[in-house]
């Protein structure tokens, strides 16, 4: 907490400086410290120490080849400065055109220049006329383009998103051709004061979502936004929900889809990953493989993944509800079995279904943080090799590992990995609602989940629709079932 009050006390100082302080080269010496990566030359025009300018600029941020090479070598060198008297016939030569950059700007506040300089920006001071000029020559590391690593791509465009936000647009707009693209600038963060931008089409995005998300980007009160937590947890409306509102990608084709059918998309610079709203239910549902295979092929897959949803979060607890409740819902040679596996097993069903989902999130854990290599060991080890142990030793009963393989397989059927995660968390809930209720339980528990689900909403949208909204229209298309491609598929 300490921490915290330090470092926005320092950032309010820092700022209060910036605004009151006087355009020039050692007020923003003052204000950057004595950080090695800060780079201030001075600049004689023309050879000749009549006078001087500052360049500023961040090493490692700008290229120095094209600093060098256009905007300080002409400065130095170029016979037209000889006519140059004064700064200020410096400055207007300079904005008339004399350094010839697609990107430059005029500045005249401290805040401003400090700005420019921390995202990469040349900046030449004019200490006497307290101005200043940036130029754009930034020099970023970024890695190359690669295959989306979350999102599997067998059938498509295998193109995904960077680090880098102006490597993103360009993505975008490699695709979207169509001149109603907006992308609309913002910057969050007191201290980190990263470059976000909300992209949309005009004419076709819904206007009252566009006003609710710049409003809400525009109110984000943190100091950092690094991490997607921060921005998700922050954006959307219900905060405490277990189920996400905004719908996340590494795909550039599933963003731009999404763009074309009306949604709005946010890119954040320093991450690999886009967000659509309003992300719905049913959208969470639905995979860009989907519109790669034939429209039978992907209704039957899409089918497949809301009958998986239902199973792993009901079967753990209706296992334990009809074993425990309603034994005479379960046939005969069935329940003869199960009663012969359970010989032996010391614990009560409850606590085995209970101790095994948790031992299947441990696991989960355990390979997600491992390397790759082992953590896919650990898999097989943990899955094979301890629950066979574990059956062998009579600490389980194999009917419950049965069920809880289940579950765990057809949450990963999920193609968002943030509702498998919200799916995974109502499992136990429904599962102690068998424990004390029994089916009866299950069915309050169940229904309690959809009323829940059904007063959600994502910036204005319900989030079930079109399941609980629109009179029940557009329940079918491209929901539960893939709608046909223009061509007629």
């Amino acid at each position: 907490m300490f921490n915290k009050w330090r470092i926005n006390k320092s950032v309010k100082e820092q700022k209060a400086k910036a605004v009151t302080g006087k355009l020039n080269s050692e007020n923003i010496k003052n204000i950057l410290g004595d950080s090695n990566d800060v780079m201030i030359k001075d600049v004689f025009i023309n050879n000749e120490k009549k006078f001087k300018v500052k360049a500023i600029g961040i090493d490692g941020l700008v290229d120095s080849q094209i600093v060098d090479a256009y905007i300080l070598k002409p400065l130095a060198l170029d016979e037209i400065y000889k006519q140059v008297r004064s700064e200020q016939e410096l400055y207007n030569f300079i904005m008339q055109g004399s350094i010839y950059h697609l990107a430059q700007s005029d500045i005249d506040n401290v805040e401003k220049v400090i700005e420019e300089v921390l995202n990469g920006q040349t900046v030449i001071v004019f200490d006497s006329i307290e101005k200043a000029i940036s130029f754009d020559a930034k020099s970023l590391p970024n890695r190359s383009i690669q295959e989306a690593e979350s999102e599997s791509v067998m059938k498509g465009a295998k193109d995904s998103f960077i680090e880098s936000l102006r490597t993103n647009t360009a993505l975008v707009r490699r695709k979207i051709k169509e001149p109603s693209l907006r992308f609309k600038n913002f910057q969050v963060g007191k201290t980190t004061k990263t470059p976000v931008n909300i992209v949309y089409l005009e004419g076709i995005a819904d206007q009252d979502i566009i006003d609710k998300l710049v409003n809400r980007i525009e109110n984000l009160d943190i100091n950092d936004l690094i991490t997607p937590g921060n921005f998700e947890e922050n954006i959307r409306e219900n905060r405490f929900s277990l189920f996400p509102e905004v719908e996340y990608t590494e795909r550039v084709d599933k963003f731009c889809a999404n763009l074309v059918d009306g949604k709005v998309g946010v890119l954040i610079d320093g991450l690999p990953i886009a967000y659509i709203v309003p992300g719905l239910f049913a959208m969470l549902f639905q995979a860009p493989e989907d519109y790669s295979q034939k429209y039978i092929v992907a209704s039957f897959t899409r089918i497949i993944r809301y009958f998986c949803a239902f199973i792993t979060v009901l079967i753990p607890g209706f296992y334990v509800a009809i074993t425990s409740f309603h034994q005479e819902m379960i046939p005969t040679d069935l329940a003869i079995s199960i009663i012969k596996s359970k010989e032996g097993v010391p614990f009560t069903t409850a606590i085995e279904v209970f101790g095994m989902l948790l031992a299947f999130e441990v696991l989960l854990e355990a390979s997600l943080r491992l390397p790759k290599a082992i953590g896919a060991t650990i898999s097989i080890i943990g899955g094979l090799v301890i629950g066979e142990a574990a059956v062998s030793a009579k600490f389980i009963s194999p009917a419950v590992v049965v069920i809880v393989a289940i579950a765990g397989i057809a949450g990963f059927v999920i193609p968002n990995q943030s509702l498998s995660n919200a799916l995974r968390m109502c499992r136990f809930f429904l599962l102690f609602c068998g424990v004390f209720g029994g089916l009866v339980g299950i069915s309050m528990g169940f229904t309690l989940l959809i009323y829940y689900l059904c007063t959600l909403e994502s910036f204005g949208v319900p989030y079930m629709t079109p399941y609980a909204s629109n009179n029940g229209s557009g329940m079918i298309e491209d929901t539960i079932v893939r709608k046909f491609s223009d061509s007629g598929e």
